[in-house]
């Protein structure tokens, strides 16, 4: 440190000082704070001896002088990297080093105070970092005065922060002073932390045993204390947060001391003298740790989680320990989270997010299925289990299969009690569902249960959730089945050596862990770090009853009951069979059946599917002029058919059809279905958008089919008619793009498809909630980059939140389904016209401004129409509940843009799922990531993080591109052949919609 920097040192402690006179110890530590802001002060580089003998000894770690802010930062970022803390020894001493000797009195109580000023801010820097601090005090007996600032000092910082500045204290002193001091010892001793006094002069040792018999210990000197003291490990800021609350509304009946650090035999040392360890899922309680927690006194383990498989329960036993758990914290989350995962792989979430986000707007890669009718196989019908097979049965309507050693009654018993759905054997759920949720406790029995064996049962294109533990799957065998395309995607939220890395931020680091990096290279993999649990509900839960488990523990030597029924005390090993982890089989499994009598819809749990296939057909070879895609020659077919029907003249002509805004995989489904179907069509595909000016290209058609962007006005029209064209078809269910008048007075007929997928659409509006609200796509890009944290990624249970249908149409229908039934969601509607199956469901109808002012999430399926342009305005917003989740899949201008960009600026909206633009027709279906956004409000709408947009791709999946293509093919020939087209029929059931569309009067 240089002179001119000592001189600013002292000018800054000197004004802190002059600022302290008439001033209360709060306002003193203000005026601290903001010294430390001063430009060009260097307070925060002073007065740091880096690793006192004592902490050393505990605390391994690399030396750093700190005479400069650069090193008290790597001190920081080796703290953070290493991941062990870093002990910083603050003496009131050292400012005579750094000052320089011979200063005067005033200069230097001013230094002193500079010191105190750099080890607040270091103090107040860790978290930051990600770091741990032990600050640790080191006093002379020249500078015991001094004391009693300091102790104040860390009452601010207690009363401010909930925890004590300095971690820990030493004192060096003759023993004739030892009485003099015997009240801030006390002090220091009463806030449990450690205190070492050291004498200087040759008395008798034994005059310190009432102080402290061994190094760190708060023995027999320390009062009696009326709270439990926790060393929390793996505390991060979320942690730290909700304890607290949970605290506060208890009584504080404990006093939590944070640790953002692993439990391990490296750092079990900082429970030294609390009544309970609060561990979380990685946290390693081996053998070597439980004993080590017997001899620091430690009585109680308390698990902020269910599991506890990384718990060495045979050691908590011979150690007399006790532990406990949180087994409910919310089932709702984890099984909320499954289903997420499950529906962002099938929809490809994250890609659209990411690709729409930096301007490729097209829908190449994107082709999912409808959940409905899929065979999903449940390993382990639990609590999590039960609640996840409920949302895909009842909501989702998917054919549900269940695994487990022990059979849940409610899984098994009919509908309403139950939900009807039968057991098979483990063989038979690979061998024939579409996905497979994991929902079993890993056990040595469970280990590996989907391993290269089970795999190559599944059935191709399988794809695999796990919301449980990492070491049910092989992850290499996991790998090989994606290579080999047998497993077709992999939604992971566990995985089996996350330890080093979930819950951290690794971003700038390189990962060591060859298979965990070689899984994050997979595009149709989605890794969430752990987060299953992250709810606001969860951590609410977790934080009360690990608090009432201490308490508990601490005061009658039991914890209670969570809801009153569920034990929270975990089972030890009768007696030990030589496992390291987890106690054998058998013990398990009379836990398991006592848990079955006592509480049978929250057993713990235990647990193959034909390819989706491609409903599209063959693919024909395809080539492209001028953004004009020619029809290629079918194996075994003219490429020029006959048409069925007689033309002019008794002659049999080709029936041909323009095919406007065409992608491959519409020509694909059409060409496919035409053959199918037989119906002899000729189609002449284009890219381009239908319009005045490529109206052209229809001459010689009959027919034009169109989609959504394509703009068939006026003109349009009247260049079609002109061409001689009979037929407007729309391959979708809106038809606000034609100017349905002229169509009528020219003679030219509109059909249309009512429901090409009512459930691909429904079902995409519910993945795209429940996406916003669990970040999937935020978690994908994190994991990628190497960040495993939390922060940013709470979400919420879905079950019970008030969702607003706007719109209850066929579509509206469906979602209100899955969101009633389903996620159990207080469903309210609108619609100027009611559905009686709404009404059947037991959902109110109420007005629209009851909608906007009570929803938590709003979902919109209305038409677009005059009198729905912009239903969602700027008053509309206003009046809306503040961090509501708005869902928009029906028509881009039933929102105005610029509301709902204030509204998300206001954060009155808490996030938006897009499906629609209102100006979407110049971007959606392209990709112009090599040019930009020239709309300053869609540009502004993709910037944001809680706005997910996808590119018009509802509808986009492979029922629903067979189901527009049959329709389509039978509206055409049947107008071409009776000059009305048939009503649809989807999957041959029900009246049949109308098809034909007409002007309204």
């Amino acid at each position: 440190m240089g002179e001119g920097d000592v001189r600013h040192t002292d000018q800054a402690a000197i004004m802190i000082q002059k600022r302290q006179r008439g001033m209360s110890t709060r306002k003193a530590l203000m005026s601290v704070q903001e010294a430390c802001k001063v430009p060009g002060v260097k307070t925060r580089e002073c007065a740091w001896a880096l690793l006192s003998t004592a902490i050393n000894e505990r605390c391994p770690v690399k030396f750093f002088p700190c005479t400069s802010s650069e090193d008290c930062v790597a001190a920081l970022q080796e703290a953070r990297t290493s991941r062990t803390p870093v002990a910083i020894q603050f003496s009131c001493g050292d400012s005579h080093e750094f000052a320089g000797e011979g200063l005067e009195n005033d200069q230097f109580q001013a230094a002193q105070l500079g010191a105190v000023s750099g080890a607040f801010l270091v103090r107040h820097l860790a978290p930051a970092y990600g770091a741990t601090v032990l600050l640790h005090v080191n006093c002379q007996e020249a500078e015991l005065p001094w004391l009693s600032g300091l102790l104040e000092l860390d009452e601010c910082f207690l009363a401010e922060k909930g925890e004590p500045m300095f971690s820990s204290f030493s004192v060096q002193l003759p023993s004739w002073k030892i009485k003099e001091y015997k009240t801030f010892f006390d002090k220091i001793k009463s806030r449990g932390s450690p205190l070492q006094v050291s004498l200087v002069d040759d008395a008798d040792p034994s005059v310190l045993l009432p102080l402290s018999d061994r190094l760190f210990a708060p023995t027999a000197y320390a009062p009696s204390e009326s709270v439990a003291k926790v060393a929390v490990f793996s505390a991060k800021s979320y942690d730290i947060e909700w304890l607290r609350n949970a605290n506060k509304s208890q009584g504080r009946p404990a006093k939590l001391f944070f640790h953002d650090l692993l439990l391990s035999e490296k750092t079990v040392h900082l429970a030294t003298g609390c009544f309970a360890v609060c561990a979380f899922v990685n946290d390693d309680v081996n053998e070597a740790v439980v004993k080590a927690m017997k001899k620091k006194g430690v009585k109680l383990i308390a698990l902020r989680c269910a599991g506890f498989n990384n718990v060495d329960l045979d050691q908590v036993r011979d150690s007399r320990l006790k532990v406990c758990r949180v087994p409910a914290y919310s089932p709702d989350a984890v099984s909320e989270h499954a289903v997420a995962l499950m529906c962002s792989l099938n929809r490809k979430i994250p890609q659209a997010w990411r690709k729409t986000q930096s301007g490729n707007f097209t829908l190449d890669g994107q082709l999912g299925f409808d959940m409905l009718g899929k065979r999903v196989g449940i390993v382990g019908t639990g609590k999590i289990g039960s609640i996840t097979a409920r949302i895909l049965k009842r909501g989702f309507g998917c054919e549900v299969v269940g695994y487990d050693k022990f059979k849940n009654p409610y899984i098994m018993n009919e509908e309403p009690e139950g939900l009807g759905i039968p057991y098979v054997e483990l063989d038979e759920l690979f061998a024939t569902c579409d996905i497979i949720s994991l929902h079993a406790p890993l056990l040595p029995a469970t280990r590996h249960m989907i391993n290269a064996e089970a795999i190559s049962k599944m059935k191709k294109g399988v794809i695999i959730v796990n919301t449980s533990r990492g070491g049910l799957i092989d992850t290499m065998a996991l790998l090989e089945g994606l290579k080999s395309h047998r497993v077709s995607a992999a939604g992971l939220d566990v995985y089996e050596d996350e330890g080093d890395y979930f819950f951290e931020d690794c971003s700038h680091e390189m990962i060591e862990d060859d298979i965990l990096a070689r899984l994050l290279t997979f595009p149709n993999v989605t890794l969430t770090a752990h987060q299953a649990f992250f709810t606001k509900e969860a951590l609410n839960e977790i934080s009360n009853t690990t608090l009432r488990n201490i308490v508990g523990v601490y005061e009658s030597g039991t914890p209670p009951k969570q809801f009153g029924k569920l034990d929270t005390e975990v089972e030890l090993p009768r007696k030990r069979e030589g496992s390291k982890f987890m106690s054998p089989m058998n013990n398990s499994t009379m836990s398991l059946k006592s848990t079955l009598k006592k509480a049978p819809a929250n057993v713990i749990e235990m647990g193959r599917t034909d390819s989706v296939e491609d409903l599209v057909g063959h693919r024909g070879s395809t080539w492209f002029e001028d953004k004009v895609i020619f029809p290629a020659n079918i194996p075994g077919t003219p490429s020029r058919k006959k048409a069925f029907v007689k033309a002019q003249g008794g002659c049999l002509l080709p029936l041909r059809v323009a095919v406007f805004s065409c992608k491959q995989y519409d020509r694909d489904s059409l060409v496919s279905m035409d053959r199918s179907l037989g119906t002899g069509i000729e189609f002449m595909c284009h890219d381009v958008q239908l319009s005045a000016e490529t109206a052209s290209l229809a001459q010689g058609c009959y027919a034009v089919v169109v989609f959504v962007n394509d703009e068939v006005d006026e003109e349009c029209i009247e260049a079609l008619h002109g061409f001689n064209v009979k037929l407007i078809a729309l391959r979708c269910a809106g038809f606000n793009n034609v100017h349905l008048d002229k169509a009528e007075e020219l003679g030219i007929g509109v059909c249309r498809v009512p429901a090409y997928s009512p459930y691909a659409v429904a079902e995409h509006a519910i993945t795209l909630m429940t996406s916003l609200n669990r970040r999937i796509p935020q978690a994908w890009a994190k994991t990628r980059s190497g960040n495993f944290s939390l922060e940013g990624q709470l979400g919420f249970d879905m079950t019970g939140k008030k969702v607003g249908v706007i719109g209850t149409g066929k579509i509206g229908q469906i979602a209100a389904t899955i969101l009633k039934r389903g996620y159990e969601c207080d469903v309210i509607a609108y619609d100027v016209f009611k559905s009686p199956v709404i009404e059947e469901m037991g959902i109110k109808y109420v007005e629209l401004d009851e909608i906007f002012r009570t929803s938590d999430v709003i979902t919109i399926h209305a038409p677009l129409m005059p009198a729905t342009h912009h239903m969602v305005n700027r008053e509309a917003v206003e009046k809306m509940k503040p961090g509501v989740v708005i869902i928009n899949c029906s028509r881009g201008g039933l929102i105005d843009t610029q509301a709902m960009l204030w509204g998300l600026k206001q954060k009155i909206i808490g996030g938006a799922g897009l499906d629609v633009f209102e100006e979407e027709a110049d971007y959606f279906f392209n990709d112009l990531s090599n040019s930009f956004v020239h709309h300053d409000d869609f540009a502004r709408l993709l910037s944001l993080p809680n706005v997910i947009i996808t590119a018009h791709q509802a509808f986009f999946t492979k029922e629903a591109l067979a189901e527009i293509a049959k329709t389509t093919l039978n509206n055409i020939a049947g107008f071409f052949k009776d000059g009305v087209t048939p009503k649809q029929t989807p999957g041959g059931k029900g009246p049949g919609m109308e098809t034909m569309v007409k002007p309204q009067k």
